[in-house]
């Protein structure tokens, strides 16, 4: 009778044993399975470009943050569809209008912990480098050669939405320039022109980054193509 109770309670106490290993290793299991379901994989095709890269602006060139690689996702992405300009030719007068037109895609608890997001044009890879453009501040000023790269400065639309389980806010920019240039004659004028309209190669570039500058801040820099339309 003995024996038989203590093989009982034997059975009873590995039955419980291997009960419990059962229990932790399927918590174990399903904690795993949420991190990967909650891990961000890849990025938002809302915010791919044709070319994207990350650097460091901080101070500290040793630190430790991680420099995403181009396709990666940071706290700041760029949607940067062609960007177009009108043409006009009016005797020796070259006259562009370009509407810029980028998103900014901004981590909504990076931008909330910013005080603002600086976001700038480069036309230096650009014949827009030979012009000189007009620009229209928030407050009515038609500004020189010269536009607010302070985004809390300047008239944007903004959205929040989600993308891939991250809270996302959307800034679009969209602010007019107004390139003109007058050329020495006509003929001068009209050269310019239609290299222009025939040229497929010309890029404008673009950074965005918060402030303040931190030791281990980034900048992110995005490019996209200019595409030169005739008006009459």
């Amino acid at each position: 009778m003995v024996s038989k109770l203590s093989d009982y309670y034997g059975t009873r106490n590995l039955s419980r044993s291997v009960m419990r290993k059962f229990f932790y290793l399927s918590m174990l299991a399903l904690a795993l399975a949420s991190c990967k379901k909650n891990a961000y994989e890849g990025t938002p095709s809302e915010s791919k470009t044709a070319d994207t890269t990350v650097v460091k602006i901080g101070s500290d060139a040793n630190s430790d943050v991680q420099v995403p690689n181009a396709n990666q996702f940071t706290s700041i992405n760029l949607n940067i569809p062609d960007q177009k300009l009108t043409v006009k030719l009016n005797n020796a007068e070259l006259t562009m209008v370009y509407n810029e037109d980028v998103v900014l895609l901004t981590q909504t608890e990076s931008l909330k912990k910013s005080y603002a997001v600086h976001f700038t044009e480069d036309f230096s890879t650009s014949d827009l480098k030979n012009f000189d453009y007009h620009s229209l501040t928030r407050e009515g000023v038609n500004a020189f050669n010269w536009v607010d790269d302070n985004l809390n400065n300047i008239n944007t639309v903004r959205k929040d939405t989600v993308i891939n389980n991250i809270a996302i806010t959307k800034i679009e920019v969209a602010r007019t320039f107004n390139f003109t240039h007058t050329f020495d004659n006509a003929d001068a004028a009209l050269s310019a022109y239609n290299k222009l309209i025939a040229d497929k190669t010309q890029t404008i570039s673009f950074s965005a980054y918060y402030a303040p500058v931190t030791a281990t801040s980034v900048t992110v820099i995005g490019k996209a193509n200019l595409v030169f339309e005739a008006i009459q």
